[in-house]
């Protein structure tokens, strides 16, 4: 190390932002300097740790061994360092400012979730909260949404998540219904009757005694991506549906819709809320995540 150069936090900051931007053009345009001005602070980062960090060619730029190392470090203790920064101002501060929440709509997100939201905004008067039900899957990525709820297997990468839950799904039809077929001893029968669906077409099921494993695609005369309507079209007796129990649990008690199989069932659907990795995450936020899923375990989910 040259000891007689200090080392500068903003010549950090730009390493890493380059590494993260992937040239120095990106990281320029994001920090709202010159190319130039990125170049100098890199090199000087070098010169006062007499340490090459970064390879560059003119058609790319690489990390040495030494610059992966250092990377990974100073990532870290950045994110740890504007943590505390974050943590401190919202401390000295009442809780307060915006969070955007994007959510599953139907029962999850009207009749659980809203709750949840509501007790949290009269905790905290000065946050304020938008919660939005549209499907859009990417919307964290462009900064649109701080925290989006799932249900089903998490396919999103570059995502923290937390699981809140676990759902039973149960597949359903009115005893209307059921009196016009044979019983239903096997998945694959489905294939020969009228299955209302919303988005997922493939249903799988598991074998309570063998653990044996069913997966069909089904069809059927009305599909919906919505709770509610496939429930009100199975009650009226239209076809079989798979729902979540939570969304049924009334009709399911009065017999107004029957479980379809006995020896076969379908697996516990996650529940799942999901931040931006590299996201600030602010105490406000951080708050929310823990309050959400503290009270969605006392709503019949688990």
């Amino acid at each position: 190390m040259n000891h007689n150069q200090a080392i500068e936090l903003n010549d950090i900051k730009a390493f890493v932002a380059v590494i993260d931007a992937g040239s120095f053009t990106n990281a320029a345009y994001i920090l709202k300097v010159s190319k130039g001005h990125i170049s100098k602070q890199i090199k000087q980062l070098e010169q006062a740790m007499n340490v090459q960090l970064v390879i560059r060619t003119t058609r790319s730029l690489s990390l040495t061994d030494l610059g992966k190392v250092f990377y990974e470090e100073s990532k870290t203790s950045l994110t740890r360092l504007n943590q505390a920064i974050s943590n401190t101002i919202d401390d000295a501060s009442e809780i307060s400012g915006s969070i955007r929440i994007n959510s599953v709509g139907g029962i999850i997100g009207e009749d659980i979730l809203s709750p949840i939201i509501a007790e949290f905004g009269v905790l905290y008067p000065k946050v304020d909260i938008t919660l939005d039900f549209s499907s859009t899957r990417s919307d964290l990525i462009g900064d649109k949404f701080d925290l989006i709820l799932r249900m089903g297997k998490l396919q999103d990468s570059g995502f923290m998540a937390k699981k809140i839950a676990e759902v039973n799904i149960s597949t359903l039809a009115a005893p209307k219904y059921l009196s016009q077929h044979k019983k239903i001893r096997h998945p694959k029968e489905l294939k020969e009757l009228n299955c209302l669906t919303g988005s997922v077409k493939s249903w799988s099921f598991v074998n309570n005694k063998t653990q044996a494993k069913s997966e069909i695609t089904v069809s059927g005369s009305f599909t919906c991506a919505n709770g509610r309507a496939l429930l009100n079209a199975a009650k009226s007796g239209l076809g079989i549906v798979r729902l979540p129990e939570i969304y049924c649990q009334d009709e399911i008690k009065a017999k107004k819709l029957i479980p379809v199989m006995h020896t076969w069932s379908v697996e516990k659907v996650p529940v799942h809320i999901l931040y931006y990795s590299n996201k600030l995450q602010t105490r406000k936020l951080g708050l929310l995540i823990e309050f959400i899923s503290r009270r969605f375990t006392k709503n019949h989910c688990n």
